[in-house]
């Protein structure tokens, strides 16, 4: 599962539109709006994304539950 559906939950969830969501990121509309439909972007734009959306991207465990 790619990014992407979590990225555009987040913004459903939080009344973010493109538009916003292009200015956060300091990008085109058009630039963040194929970037996240081509659900292809490196970790390090994940982790970028999340922070813009005041989120955290975290591994569980999935036989603990821990989380790192």
């Amino acid at each position: 599962m790619g990014a992407k559906k979590h990225i555009k939950a987040v913004l459903l969830d939080n009344d973010i539109n493109m538009s916003k969501y292009a200015d956060m990121l300091d990008m085109e509309y058009h630039a963040a709006a194929n970037k996240l439909s081509r659900d292809n972007m490196s970790f390090k734009d994940a982790e970028k994304i999340a922070d813009k959306l005041n989120c955290d991207i975290v591994f569980v465990n999935r036989d603990t539950g821990k989380i790192y």
